[in-house]
């Protein structure tokens, strides 16, 4: 997971790379908007923005696997 500085879409970002783990376990709120999604051989990437702490944030998930995904949403 990569969790970028808000910056717009140019010029120089910070950010930081880290576990999905580690991020749920970091941050216990947080909502987040997909806007672009991505599937390839063994890997699902996800482009969003990421409501956080009050401040929205773009975010990059990528997950590798093998065999299907199974999508689980709550309500």
């Amino acid at each position: 997971m990569y969790l970028l500085g808000i910056t717009g879409n140019v010029g120089t970002f910070t950010g930081e790379k880290m576990f999905l783990k580690d991020f749920i376990e970091r941050y216990k709120q947080f909502g987040f908007s997909v806007m672009n999604e991505t599937y390839g051989c063994n890997m699902t990437k996800y482009c969003v923005y990421l409501l956080l702490n009050r401040q929205h944030c773009e975010c990059v998930i990528e997950i590798y696997h093998e065999g299907d995904m199974v999508f689980v949403t709550v309500e």
